[in-house]
């Protein structure tokens, strides 16, 4: 499309009124999403070892007692491999969290920091758990999977051990 009829475009939709827009709006995305290849969904058991050289030179409960403090999976896991300028090795973990089948990153609300609160009042789960296991609760997940030996399983969410599975 040329620039001319992209501004043109443009200033047609400018000019409808704000229900035409969001209508406008739904009808492009569907256009968009027909077009867009689906990306290949991983299976779990493809990322069995992910990590594993990263763990040898820590003590991971000592890591645990002094990293485990931001709210975002993303950003605890991508934490060793950024700081090593292992891209392969962060965008494997972009991969699990993002394209796994069975996994979803979902985004913190009011409802998940209600259910966090709870958690941590009655199991006396640090925040950044209790945020990932309310989550996990909220979106009706079955298991939750960590690295985490304290954390315990719920009556509505068990927990399961990366390092138990095999």
């Amino acid at each position: 499309m040329s620039t001319n009829t992209y501004e043109d475009v443009l200033n047609r939709a400018q000019r409808l009124t704000p229900d035409e827009q969001l209508r406008l709006l739904e009808d492009v995305a569907a256009i968009v999403r027909q077009r867009v290849v689906a990306r290949p969904k991983h299976h779990i058991t493809e990322f069995k070892g992910l990590g594993k050289e990263i763990w040898q030179k820590i003590d991971v409960e000592k890591y645990i007692e002094e990293e485990r403090k931001s709210i975002i999976t993303l950003l605890e896991v991508l934490v060793h491999p950024v700081r090593n300028g292992d891209v392969i090795l962060a965008q494997r973990y972009r991969d699990l969290l993002f394209d796994t089948e069975g996994l979803s990153t979902m985004i913190l609300d009011r409802t998940i920091a209600e259910e966090a609160a709870r958690l941590r009042a009655s199991h006396n789960i640090r925040t950044p758990d209790s945020i990932q296991m309310a989550t996990a609760i909220s979106e009706g997940a079955s298991f939750f999977l960590t690295n985490d030996l304290r954390l315990p399983s719920l009556p509505n969410l068990k927990t399961l051990v990366l390092e138990h599975l095999k």
